[in-house]
């Protein structure tokens, strides 16, 4: 009887065991192992480079494996992340979370630690290539933390306890057994997404807004940091990155909803004094502006600066103060827009243009003013035309004549 190829990433179980324990008749192990020379063969296809013949070669396999032995088995589950490693490959990623999730859905409960292990790595993988460092980290430390493979597939090693791995110095989301896995890695695959902290952003917005995980470390989860209470948080960042997908797209309402689910476990993970339950007030207050829910995104907003102009980083505090120096613009008080943005730190403001490619702070003396209004402030010609276009054509206006 043949056996699947073992690969790095891959184990796969020999079928002799098969035929032994569960099926009926020959014709039926004969069929299961003529599925398992498939896998072998597709596998080959894939190292190739040949995607679409391994594909449909592996989905023949699979549809054999759920006529006979159906999807609560241990042959069906190595089919499942196969397939899963090749559609991540071939950078259809939705479609990777899906057979990996079935993968580990089974090999969680009734497969082997080492099988459950490598699927959540490749798990991991997948949301490291859709930009996703955090749900990466929440992948990898979330399911057995006794269990784990190195982030390098090639590794020669097997499973490995979280405390005997080393972590990516730059983005903390990525586990090696060592530094010539992770030089491995990095070349191969790792570099294109790693970010650190300072870079990651809401799902590619400007402004600096969301903590990566690496940060609750720095911020204590009510003084003990456990377990459970850090998931909570991780789960957190997980939502308010999809409730800004959501208002990107338009759903305010779906984009509310999980925002507020996230600050209430931030909450009560962290608590009011925090910077990252800042983060999640700041995400409000903006949606809120662009809701129209001034009076809310006031509170909101007010609420991140109290933290961020105490505890977190200048640049954090700049954002949340331009945006409620927007909210006052969008309530025609201009004065008020003006005193907010000059009343918290002058040698740290952000250019109102939101989609400033510059993302960075800089002093009141180096940014120009609205020559009408006198009240916004850019770091030159372009973001000013870009801002005009977009908000500030609509509540411009010169300030009142003083007699």
């Amino acid at each position: 009887m043949v056996q699947e190829n073992q690969i790095p990433h891959s184990p796969l179980p020999p079928n002799v065991e098969h035929t032994t324990s569960v099926f009926a008749t020959q014709a039926e192990a004969q069929a299961i192992d003529n599925a398992m020379k498939k896998c072998n063969r597709a596998l080959a296809l894939k190292r190739q480079g040949r995607y679409t013949e391994a594909e449909r070669i592996y989905l023949e396999a699979l549809q054999t494996k759920l006529s006979i032995a159906g999807e609560d088995h241990i042959s069906t589950a190595s089919s499942r992340n196969a397939l899963g490693e090749l559609y991540l490959a071939m950078g259809r990623l939705d479609e990777a979370i899906d057979q990996l999730q079935k993968a580990i859905d089974w090999r969680k409960t009734k497969g082997n630690a080492t099988d459950c292990a490598v699927s959540v790595e490749n798990l991991a993988q997948v949301w490291e290539a859709k930009g996703d460092l955090g749900k990466a980290l929440e992948t990898r430390v979330g399911y057995d933390v006794h269990h784990m493979v190195c982030g390098n597939d090639e590794c020669p090693g097997a499973v490995f306890q979280k405390s005997h791995l080393k972590t990516c110095g730059r983005c903390k989301s990525v586990f090696y057994c060592g530094a010539r896995c992770q030089k491995i890695d990095w070349k191969a695959r790792h570099k294109k997404y790693c970010k650190t902290s300072s870079e990651e952003t809401e799902l590619g917005t400007k402004r600096p807004l969301l903590l990566t995980m690496v940060e609750f470390h720095t911020y204590p989860v009510n003084s003990v940091a456990t377990a459970a209470s850090t998931m909570s948080v991780m789960k957190a960042v997980s939502l308010n990155n999809e409730a800004l997908g959501l208002k990107q797209q338009g759903d305010y309402p779906g984009s509310e909803k999980l925002h507020l689910e996230a600050l209430e476990m931030k909450l009560a993970a962290l608590g009011e004094n925090n910077a990252t339950t800042a983060l999640t007030r700041n995400a409000l207050g903006e949606l809120y502006l662009a809701m129209g829910r001034l009076d809310d995104a006031e509170n909101q907003l007010k609420a991140a600066i109290r933290v961020r102009s105490e505890r977190g980083a200048v640049l954090d505090a700049a954002v949340s103060v331009e945006s409620l120096g927007q909210v006052y613009e969008a309530k025609g008080d201009l004065e008020k827009a003006l005193e907010t943005r000059v009343s918290y730190n002058t040698d740290t403001m952000v250019c109102s243009n939101y989609n400033c490619p510059q993302a960075s702070t800089f002093r009141k003396s180096d940014l120009r003013t609205c020559s009408r209004c006198k009240a916004v402030f850019y770091c030159g010609n372009r973001c000013q035309n870009v801002d005009w276009s977009a908000p500030h054509k609509k509540f411009c206006k010169a300030p009142p004549s003083k007699l």
